[in-house]
């Protein structure tokens, strides 16, 4: 059981780290400036091939994968199978794995944004109902959604991170004026 939730975690670290290094800038580097990222996805390859989750050829193998980011995984190796003799086939493959963590990001911080809405109109039209504990656990969230909102809106891309920032530091502030 703790061996499941411990493979799950890391799978899912990594794939986020492995988002931050493919958006990070790379001033400094002669060729890809990707080495960090090819040397994990080559560890990763031979980790799926060892446990029959991949073939040798880049195919599924045998044994499905354990939970769905290792799938997606075997995938992104499936897909890019026919450039595997390029230079940046790890980066493809990497780039290809955590390709929708960015619109996650931003589905996350317009769920807070709308998570922060609910509980400032249910705070508005039930004030009279609200008292002690209930009206603890709303001004939290009230706190909470908005900071969490920001966090995953800086990780996000393009203009839609920029609006979400925005309309979360707005949300943080109308926070701040309600408890002043």
């Amino acid at each position: 059981m703790l061996r499941k939730i411990y493979n799950r975690s890391i799978l899912s670290i990594t794939r986020f780290l492995l988002h931050l290094l493919l958006n990070r800038k790379h001033s400094n580097s002669k060729k890809t400036g990707f080495e960090e990222v090819n040397d994990i996805m080559q560890k990763f390859q031979t980790n799926l091939i060892t446990n029959q989750q991949l073939t040798v050829d880049l195919t599924e193998g045998p044994v499905p994968g354990r939970n769905k980011n290792s799938r997606r995984l075997i995938t992104a190796f499936e897909s890019n199978r026919d450039k595997r003799e390029e230079e940046n086939f790890y980066v493809k493959v990497a780039r290809d794995w955590v390709s929708d963590l960015t619109r996650k990001r931003h589905r996350t911080a317009l769920a807070c944004i709308i998570i922060f809405l609910g509980l400032y109109l249910s705070g508005l039209f039930l004030n009279q109902y609200i008292s002690g504990w209930s009206g603890a656990v709303i001004l939290c969230g009230m706190f909470v959604c908005p900071i969490l909102g920001f966090f995953s809106a800086a990780l996000g891309r393009g203009w839609k991170k920029w609006v979400l920032l925005s309309v979360n530091l707005l949300l943080l502030s109308v926070f701040i004026m309600i408890i002043v």
